[in-house]
């Protein structure tokens, strides 16, 4: 048994995730979970972002109430560092 990631977030994530209802934030927590365990999966690294220090990855989903984008990357190859969240009304 692989042992899961510890992971970080930004102050930006917490400021957008605390303005979630509470089944965007459910859908968020259940993404987070499965990110943590399955982080090298296809669907975790749908949408690859290539920047100048290493690469990064966003994942899309839709709620019910909100169309989500969480950006997400390792931090020091043991953390995921969760930078950004995005929920626009969907």
């Amino acid at each position: 048994m692989v042992a899961p990631l510890d992971y970080r977030v930004t102050d930006e994530f917490v400021q957008a995730y605390e303005a979630l209802d509470d089944d965007t934030a459910f859908a968020v927590d259940r993404a987070i979970a499965r990110l943590l365990e399955d982080h090298t999966s296809a669907w975790a690294r749908q949408g690859r972002v290539a920047g100048e220090h290493g690469d990064a990855w966003i994942l899309e989903f839709r709620t019910r109430h909100a169309d989500v984008s969480l950006y997400w990357n390792y931090l020091d190859d043991h953390l995921i560092l969760l930078v950004i969240l995005l929920a626009h009304p969907g």
